[in-house]
């Protein structure tokens, strides 16, 4: 099989490419989608907007019966073959496709080749992490939360927490929290909420704030604040690492990103995202620098060691160096807050 690349070329995507080497390839707004397309206020694209398929020895495109249509270089088409740089539509994103050229099959079956063995490669490094991973994600999904404020329309996210205390506990990223303690303080709509992946339906109204003491408006330094939720059913707290095991952390080991980014998040039905990278850095006692991207809505996301305890806390980004994130996507690295900066506004 020829490997398909895509690039988008407008969006909020702009510039990332993905390879697949697998037929078929679904593409639309669907998280279960293989390649997915940003999520916008008003959508145009579908959430099963196309597939690309291999068949013959070729590539195709194929409309999945979308409202508003797929067009191949500027036509509509349901069915179409695809050329190396032909340019596709999905109303709300453009794409160039690259596809290998079937005339030079000695190259083509040497990187053919090459995939395979480098697939055999990362099946047995992924099987080994696949399982720690599952239950992170099943961990955060019970424990992390999307934080709102409601008003009488609608649902506005604006960052992420996770629970620390089965009581009512959550800790998010101060310059987060602040607005809302601000709202908190006038006693009138929007109001804040805890919206919890598991359980959308019951979000948890937000009683009370506390900033760490130390932090400043626009720095990193001390962005940690903890946030009390109402009473209702014991929350699942995660398991903050040790003093321990964050001195034993060194840059390459797996660490697992949950979170809410909002080209990705639908306020009404959180589901949240697990990102997988490596860590990248150790600053000192308090600073972590991971390989992920930030994103708005990533602020005030748990960093996962492979053993499940969190090592940290997403507080921005490592070209801003500043505790906010703005609404593009960000290429550069995150910054994390260790979790013994955490545990400072827990005392």
């Amino acid at each position: 099989m020829l490997p398909l690349q895509v690039r988008f070329i407008s969006g909020s995507r702009r510039g990332q490419k993905t390879a697949f080497h697998h037929s078929p390839v679904r593409a639309g707004r669907s998280r279960d989608s293989d390649l997915l397309v940003p999520e916008l206020t008003e959508p145009l694209s579908s959430g099963r907007h196309a597939e690309f398929v291999f068949e013959d020895g070729h590539w195709w495109v194929v409309d999945c019966a979308s409202t508003n249509g797929t067009r191949l270089n500027g036509l509509p088409v349901s069915r179409a073959r695809l050329q190396d740089r032909d340019r596709l539509s999905f109303r709300d994103v453009d794409l160039e496709v690259r596809v290998g050229a079937a005339r030079h099959l000695g190259r083509a079956a040497l990187g053919a080749a090459l995939i395979v063995l480098l697939a055999i490669m990362g099946w047995v490094a992924w099987e080994a992490t696949r399982r720690p991973l599952d239950a992170i994600a099943s961990a955060a999904r019970r424990s992390v939360y999307l934080l709102t404020i409601h008003d009488a329309e609608r649902r506005t996210a604006v960052g992420t927490a996770f629970a620390v205390d089965a009581s009512g506990q959550l800790v998010t990223n101060a310059h987060v929290a602040a607005p809302l303690a601000a709202l908190l303080a006038t006693a009138q709509s929007p109001i804040p909420y805890a919206v919890g992946a598991d359980d959308p339906e019951r979000p948890r109204r937000i009683t009370g704030i506390r900033l760490h003491p130390g932090w400043r408006e626009g720095s990193i330094s001390n962005d940690v604040a903890l946030v009390t939720v109402e009473q209702g059913p014991a929350l699942s707290p995660l398991q903050l690492a040790r003093s321990d095991q964050l001195a034993a952390l060194e840059p390459g080991v797996t660490v697992a990103i949950f979170g809410f980014p909002a080209a990705f998040t639908y306020p009404d039905r959180p589901l949240g995202s697990l990102a997988v990278n490596v860590l990248r850095e150790v600053r000192g006692s308090r600073y972590l620098v991971v390989g992920v991207a930030v994103t708005a809505g990533s602020s005030g996301s748990p960093v996962f060691a492979i053993d499940g305890t969190v090592v940290g806390m997403i507080v921005g980004s490592g070209r801003a160096g500043a505790g906010n994130v703005g609404t593009e996507v960000n290429t550069s690295p995150g910054v994390a807050l260790s979790a013994a900066v955490v545990r400072e506004v827990l005392q």
